[in-house]
């Protein structure tokens, strides 16, 4: 598995571990970075920063598939299979389609096509086959427009050249042919390879184009001549598989035959080498703004991982201290002097059986694969992204109902509120006792005020802009098991760990109404989402609904919930969530009924929980990170490790009012904000 490359510190040299990343180089500073005097930097992977379960989209092809190819548009996705046809899918999620249907489908080879390639324009396809013809069609009608018959054995790769007037096939006559995309006439022909050549890329510019054998042997030649420029060979003898791919930039070749290699294209020196010990790297893409990998593994599984520092990404590396530090997939980061950059990583895990083909669109945002399981696969490749991070000792965080701000308690009474855009700190709150632990926090309807609650009994409602307290109570001797703003903001209640419920004024402090007497010992009160209903966990951990006016209970202690830890409402008020000695439940809030059942952790684990906006998507905690599930399919859609990738666990979670967004608090001290499956 593949290790999130953020947070890692090299000091001097030599062999470095942080978090689950080893990196290897040989002097400190990205110029070391560029250098090869030493040989390349190596960087091996282990575990992701993120794993996402389920793609955004999923066809299923009648073969395997050997190459995908996103349109110029990026609203189709075309694949060569081995039943010797090409098909068109929609790469949109609003397709009329089925999953299973092509928009159309080409049958005019003979054999198992190999690879194909889109026109600049969009209009065209170019598509070879084990049939040893190259054909030109229409993309939108299917029809034909020219067949070329230069080579003398099966053709295993195509390219146009960035205008379109040209195209490059090569296969196993070991020849390297450039012709004319309109009338097939035959322009160079590179005749240098002694083996079989399976690939080809044709720089952004235009001038070169690479081609690499299926010894492993690069070469880059000048596209107007086909006189040779470089050549190198990639790893030793490894396989039948080698895929190659220019950076956009047009300085450097990306490889990969069982590992991930970064040449200097004009010298053929190797620069950086990525390296996966659990499976091999077979296919790679480079991203359209140059600053990620996407690779297909042996396993099945896709990655998405940083690439190193080249003309498309500053040299001048930002730093951000004291309380956050801000990351982002378009951000590079630096710990300062000697430390190395932070990468973003994200595990796909939907194919079964070994990657043949990876390809990112046009927009940089989505990533396609297809494998031996005769599927294509598109994912999001921002999912899972650490937005920012702050470091400042935290143990919870609350979204603000605009969604631009974080209330987080820390020890000794302190809450910290913290601006998301920026990742500065808006207001530090002092007003309860240095000696006391927050226990509850809620924002205000209107997010100008906040609610807090400590161990010792107080409650507290205080501005949060200015950080002034407006009113205080006092319940000494008295946990507090939960509060919650009523009636858009006028009044406040909470229940007291005896089991009674107080409302208040919010603006006068007056009380307006008192439950008769205690019921029970209360834990944990969380009211619905239109404030009628609590649910209560006892101290014995069973719970309670009851009746938020009146205190009358709605339905007895359910029998299948004991030791409940945690729990929450969905934003539809028709289900609850809770956790319970590792086990997360999700149950008919009306009839008490059992909907989902999920293992979080051992039986000492509490999780953390939080329901996306649309009561679709809930997530919670568990000792493998963040998970993220579809509570309509009951599927796992996310699960998010961390910047390192563990090994803290994450303690609380949160959900961004947009649905987009989410935050979580961990046994380092540290939020996050990071991308969750998009609701």
């Amino acid at each position: 598995m593949l290790v999130g490359l953020f947070s890692l510190i090299v000091a001097g040299g030599g062999l470095v571990v942080a978090g689950s990343l080893v990196l290897r180089r040989s002097r400190t500073g990205t110029a070391a970075l560029l250098s090869s005097d030493s040989g390349p930097t190596v960087f091996y992977a282990y575990s992701p920063q993120a794993t996402m379960s389920v793609p955004v989209l999923l066809h299923r092809a009648d073969s395997v598939v050997d190459s995908v190819a996103w349109s110029p548009n990026g609203k189709i996705v075309a694949s060569a299979n081995a039943d010797g046809t090409v098909q068109l899918w929609s790469a949109t999620s609003k397709a009329s389609t089925s999953p299973d249907t092509p928009l159309f489908t080409y049958r005019k080879h003979r054999k198992a096509v190999t690879d194909l390639a889109w026109s600049a324009d969009g209009n065209y396809i170019a598509s070879v086959s084990e049939d040893g013809t190259a054909q030109i069609w229409n993309a939108s009608t299917g029809v034909s427009v020219l067949t070329y018959r230069g080579h003398t054995g099966p053709v295993f790769a195509i390219v146009w050249s960035p205008d379109g007037n040209q195209v490059a096939s090569a296969g196993a006559d070991k020849t390297v042919q450039i012709w004319n995309a309109s009338t097939g006439t035959l322009i160079h022909i590179y005749r240098g390879h002694i083996d079989s050549v399976v690939a080809l890329a044709w720089s952004s510019d235009g001038k070169r184009l690479a081609s690499a054998s299926v010894k492993g042997i690069v070469r880059v030649l000048d596209a107007s001549s086909a006189a040779l420029i470089s050549t190198f060979q990639v790893d030793e003898s490894h396989g039948n598989t080698i895929t190659i791919v220019w950076s956009p930039n047009g300085r450097y070749l990306a490889s990969a035959r069982r590992t991930l290699s970064v040449w200097e294209a004009s010298t053929g020196t190797l620069l950086f080498l990525y390296q996966d010990m659990n499976t091999d790297i077979m296919h790679v893409g480079w991203s359209p703004n140059g600053k990620h990998f996407a690779t297909g593994q042996a396993d099945g599984t896709i990655y998405i991982w940083a690439a190193f520092p080249s003309a498309n990404t500053t040299t001048a590396l930002p730093s951000f201290g004291e309380g956050h530090v801000r990351l982002g997939s378009d951000l590079a980061l630096s710990g300062g002097e000697g430390s190395s950059l932070a990468y973003f990583i994200l595990s796909c895990e939907g194919h079964v059986g070994t990657v043949n083909a990876v390809a990112w669109s046009p927009d940089g945002e989505h990533v396609v694969s297809a494998a031996d399981d005769q599927t294509i696969q598109i994912w999001d490749s921002f999912v899972g992204n650490t937005l920012i991070t702050y470091q400042n000792n935290f143990s919870s965080a609350i979204w603000s109902p605009d969604g631009n701000r974080i209330a987080s308690a820390r020890a000794k009474g302190t809450v910290q509120i913290l601006d998301v855009a920026t990742g500065t700190t808006i207001v530090t709150y002092k007003g309860h006792p240095k000696g006391s632990t927050i226990t509850s926090l809620a924002w205000s309807p209107n997010g100008k005020q906040m609610l807090s609650a400590s161990d010792d009994g107080t409650v507290l409602i205080w501005d949060v802009a200015k950080g002034t307290p407006l009113l205080f109570f006092a319940k000494q001797g008295q946990g507090i098991a939960g509060v919650s703003w009523l009636s858009g903001g006028k009044n406040i209640a909470l229940m007291g760990g005896s089991g009674t419920i107080e409302v208040w004024d919010a603006t006068t402090g007056d009380t307006l109404a008192q439950s008769k007497k205690p019921k029970m010992e209360v834990d944990i009160a969380v009211w619905s989402p239109d404030n009628r209903r609590v649910a209560v966990v006892d101290k014995y951990g069973q719970v309670q609904i009851w009746d938020a006016v009146k205190g009358t209970i709605l339905f007895p202690p359910l029998s299948h919930l004991r030791g409940v830890q945690n729990i929450a409402w969905a934003p539809n008020g028709k289900q609850i969530v809770s956790s319970e000695g590792g086990i997360v439940q999700v149950w008919d809030a009306t009839t008490g009924n059992v909907l989902f059942t999920s293992q979080a952790g051992d039986q000492y684990s509490t999780a953390g929980l939080a329901w996306a906006p649309n009561s679709q998507y809930f997530a919670f905690t568990s000792d493998q990170g963040v998970q993220v599930w579809d509570i309509t399919r009951g599927t796992l859609l996310l699960t998010y490790y961390g910047l390192t990738g563990g090994p803290d666990l994450i303690f609380t979670v949160s959900w961004a009012p947009d649905g987009k967004r989410i935050a979580s608090a961990s046994g380092d001290g540290t939020v996050q904000v990071w991308l969750a499956f998009p609701a």
